[in-house]
């Protein structure tokens, strides 16, 4: 009689979950209209680097000074792959191993507090957990409100932990929360957990401003992108993506010694052009930072992410079609502001005989014809 009523308790007590779990496998999840389909792929499919995403190629030509935006499909929306357990690493580094008292000075994380931002970070937690628990059901699982996160064995406890902590140790991406202000009318940056920038620069002073002075450094924004900018932010509905592209010599997530040498040598051109002489190329990688925006339902606020992704040149691009040329004429001929920007002029003539090589041998193979217009390949941002 006592087994039995043990094990009646038993049933009491994981009848629940099992009623929890069977109702989120089984339902179907749309994120703006997209259905998102489980991958079955598991913590072995990852370590092993056996699962392979889509290959991005995100090389657009000409290169003009516009936001350049294409549909995103919701299901490539966060990227999950064998680089996971890196990138989670470096947040974890980058983070102060996510320590309170440290985090609250931390010059890449910070969030504003209130009723108003209390409840975005919140959805924007709640939308996070439900793709990654959908979309990749073996890595990641729910069970009431906690989540587990199988790749880094840790659990999350959306009862007690900061909802904008939760969405930074699931997700590889960077995020930018934006809210518009309906006194500047101007959309403001109200959170940012940006460990991968790039330019090793802190990003917390950001936190507060408008979009005018977060972009005011960037070549043509008040000639070309400010009114647009602003009307399509207004307007958005649908998420989409885009792609920005510089060349490094590392892969440091953080900051690359592309900008700590210019910083370094203070802009003395000649001095950068030595140094860059003595880099082997085989050590050139073009870094895309993967950009994707969505607005939330409720709250409309705007969700900026970005995932860095690194594409060594020549291993990954000189014998892909075309992309050699769209480089080295990049490079060139691209309005000199964006170049300056990326500092295209301190390495081009470092890269351009290689790059040139490249275009003459596809033209000789016959996978180029030199009497075609150099465009756009098919299948942009992906790799056909």
């Amino acid at each position: 009689m006592e087994s039995v009523k043990l094990i009646g308790l038993g049933l009491i007590t994981i009848c629940p979950i099992l009623v929890y779990i069977f109702k989120f496998k089984t339902r179907k999840v749309y994120e703006f209209g997209q259905e998102i389909v489980p991958l079955d792929i598991d913590v072995d499919d990852i370590k092993s680097g056996r699962f392979i995403d889509r290959k991005y190629m995100p090389f657009r030509y000409p290169l003009t000074q516009t936001m350049a935006l294409v549909k995103l499909d919701m299901n490539h929306w966060s990227i999950v792959d064998e680089e996971y357990y890196h990138f989670m690493s470096e947040k974890k580094r980058l983070f102060d191993n996510y320590e309170e008292e440290k985090l609250a000075s931390n010059p890449f994380y910070k969030r504003l507090y209130g009723s108003e931002y209390d409840h975005i970070c919140e959805e924007l937690c709640e939308f996070v957990v439900t793709h990654f628990t959908t979309r990749f059901p073996k890595l990641f699982q729910r069970v009431s409100n906690v989540v587990y996160n199988k790749l880094l064995n840790e659990e999350y406890d959306l009862n007690k932990m900061d909802p904008f902590l939760v969405v930074t140790k699931l997700s590889m991406e960077d995020f930018f929360i934006t809210v518009k202000d309906e006194d500047t009318k101007q959309h403001k940056c109200v959170g940012v957990s940006v460990a991968f920038g790039g330019g090793g620069f802190p990003i917390v002073p950001i936190v507060g401003q408008g979009m005018d002075e977060i972009h005011k450094k960037v070549p043509y924004y008040e000639s070309k992108l400010r009114t647009s900018m602003s009307k399509w932010f207004d307007k958005f509905i649908d998420p989409v993506e885009r792609s920005s592209w510089h060349i490094v010599w590392d892969k440091d997530l953080n900051c690359n010694e592309l900008y700590t040498k210019h910083r370094e040598y203070h802009d003395d051109s000649e001095k950068y052009k030595g140094y860059v002489d003595n880099i082997p190329f085989s050590d050139f990688y073009v870094r895309v930072e993967r950009q994707s925006l969505i607005k939330l339902p409720k709250s409309k606020a705007i969700i900026f992410s970005n995932h860095p992704l690194f594409l060594n040149i020549e291993k990954d691009l000189l014998d892909v079609p075309v992309i050699p040329t769209i480089i080295h004429r990049t490079m060139h001929e691209t309005p000199k502001d964006i170049i300056k920007h990326k500092h295209f002029d301190l390495l081009r003539h470092h890269l351009d005989p290689y790059l040139l090589e490249a275009e003459k041998r596809q033209q000789e193979m016959g996978v180029m014809d030199p009497y075609k217009p150099v465009r756009t390949q098919e299948g942009f941002p992906f790799r056909r």
